[in-house]
């Protein structure tokens, strides 16, 4: 999961992508574990575990979008030239990413912004939850809408964002050297 690294800003970006493909790897080895789980134990021990991992998961989650929340600032102060401030910052940096401007396209298409809000939601729940456990319904479908949506769509609007700066070359982005990374399409990750 790579966008082609045709600036320092992508090559950033990449490295967050990693990070966020690992957190899905981790998510997926948690979601089989649960269900190898219910073949082997029951009662409370098989629900004490499976709270673990949901928990577990819930990390995962979170660590997707505070990587996302990165490169969406590194965009916003790299290329729009500046990062929103204040209570709602977060909520203002989506904004921000799903529209367009002068310098950029959305790097969030509008019709996945709602989505992505409620990925940050969730990591502001998994924040402030200290001793109620996740209810694993909740997190599995935030797991499979980040998943099957939210990553790819975040994923197409960094490439779209790469090519229109390739096309629209501007001093502030000077693009690199391509010829040693191609552009990987997105691994499969389903669980």
């Amino acid at each position: 999961m790579k966008v082609t690294p045709s600036s320092a800003l992508f090559v950033r970006a990449n490295a967050h992508l990693e990070g966020i493909s690992a957190e899905l790897d981790r998510a997926r080895k948690s979601v089989r574990n649960m269900k190898d789980l219910e073949g082997n134990l029951q009662g409370e021990r098989l629900e004490e575990l499976k709270d673990a991992l949901t928990d577990s998961i819930g990390r995962n989650l979170h660590g997707i979008y505070c990587e996302m929340e990165s490169v969406f600032e590194d965009i916003a102060r790299t290329v729009d030239g500046e990062v929103p401030s204040g209570p709602q910052w977060h909520s203002e940096l989506l904004l921000q990413m799903s529209a367009e401007t002068s310098r950029r396209p959305p790097v969030i298409d509008p019709s996945l912004r709602l989505a992505v809000h409620d990925l940050m939601k969730f990591r502001h729940v998994f924040r402030k939850t200290y001793a109620e456990p996740l209810r694993r319904k909740d997190v599995l479908a935030c797991l499979k809408r980040t998943r099957d949506e939210i990553v790819p769509g975040v994923l197409a609007g960094l490439r779209g964002l790469e090519a229109w700066m390739q096309l629209e070359p501007s001093p502030a982005f000077a693009t690199g050297d391509n010829d040693s990374t191609d552009s990987e399409e997105t691994p499969e990750l389903g669980i």
